[in-house]
């Protein structure tokens, strides 16, 4: 009997090391590859703000020629020539909005920094998007906790974080039936703010939920997103020490989820 109780305990003993075990190494490779990603975000972030720096300056003075030569009235352009031009020059501002975007992704200016009320600025922007055609139908909905203090934050990327991130939760839902978003702000114990979103949109697949924020990818078709939108919310979050994840949510849907330390 004795033996018998002695063999019991060692094979319990031996299931709950290999349990804790293989919990280990899970932890270890989620961590592994969390330093990996953030390694790769790292030079990314480097590689974009050298090219938007290099290439800025001549979209500027293209721009800049493209327009001078549709205004100037002694060319004699014809009416093709001269929208031909202005179709140049929308280009040359999608190439000039891309460079300010991958200007972004390099370290911001702390010198930019304020103290920011986060409730004031998401409720503005939740009101903009009310206000837009484009999102009619859509129930947007925001919880505020009331007793968040202000928060030193630049509020330029504060607003460009907030509105690529809705913006990202609109486009998931606009197909739905009965589409929801769901914007929440909480204080937590441990000094930070937590601004949390929700949709019951199309979701992610699982396959590409670990790279969403990656610059230049997307799931969307080409012509309806670059790809920048969650890179930048990602670069502006980490430059503040603070972090982001997304998780499917059980019903469909997808939960982006900010924490910023006071």
């Amino acid at each position: 009997m004795k033996h018998q109780n002695e063999h019991i305990q060692l094979t319990e003993n031996i299931y709950f090391m290999s349990r804790a075990q293989a919990q280990r190494e899970k932890i270890l490779e989620i961590e592994r590859r969390r330093y990996s990603f953030k390694e790769k975000m790292v030079a990314i972030n480097s590689l974009a703000g050298g090219i938007a720096h290099e290439v800025g300056n001549p979209i500027t003075c293209i721009t800049g020629l493209i327009q001078e030569i549709a205004d100037d009235d002694e060319n004699q352009l014809s009416k093709d020539s001269k929208n031909n031009f202005l179709q140049l020059q929308n280009y040359a501002e999608s190439l000039a909005k891309l460079t300010r975007d991958l200007s972004i992704m390099d370290t911001p200016n702390p010198d930019q920094n304020e103290w920011i009320n986060i409730n004031q600025l998401i409720s503005n922007t939740v009101k903009l998007y009310r206000y837009d055609k484009r999102w009619s139908g859509i129930s947007i909905t925001f919880k505020q906790d009331h007793e968040i203090p202000a928060l030193f934050f630049s509020f330029t990327q504060f607003n460009q974080l907030i509105t690529h991130i809705l913006e990202n939760a609109l486009d998931a839902v606009v197909d739905t039936t009965h589409p929801v978003i769901l914007i929440e702000t909480k204080c937590s114990e441990k000094n930070a703010i937590s601004l949390i979103i929700k949709d019951n949109g199309c979701g992610i697949n699982e396959a590409d939920l670990p790279h969403i924020f990656e610059p230049f990818y997307t799931t969307k078709k080409v012509d309806q997103g670059s790809g920048m939108g969650l890179a930048i919310c990602w670069a502006i979050v980490h430059s503040y020490h603070g972090n982001l994840h997304a998780e499917s949510l059980a019903g469909g849907g997808l939960k982006i989820a900010i924490h910023l330390p006071l």
